[in-house]
């Protein structure tokens, strides 16, 4: 990622976990998300927070992604 493109999700995070905050019903600290743009789609965001991932459309609605997928372990 460029450093332009750093610049715009730090100065996006702050709203973007507040708009997490309000689809999870509980707060959620701006340090504790991990903001991505989405490839598939110009102006969305894949957000990691927790366990969970969730995408933020460019109309500002959040929709979970579910778990991430956990690899079987050997036994």
């Amino acid at each position: 990622m460029d450093r332009a493109n750093e610049i715009v999700l730090a100065a996006e995070k702050p709203s973007i976990a507040g708009l997490l905050a309000r689809h999870v019903r509980q707060p959620v600290a701006e340090r504790e998300v991990v903001v991505h743009r989405d490839p598939a789609e110009t102006g969305s965001f894949l957000i990691s927070w927790r366990q969970g991932r969730y995408r933020l459309s460019p109309a500002g609605r959040v929709m979970s992604l579910g778990m991430p997928r956990r690899r079987p372990v050997a036994c």
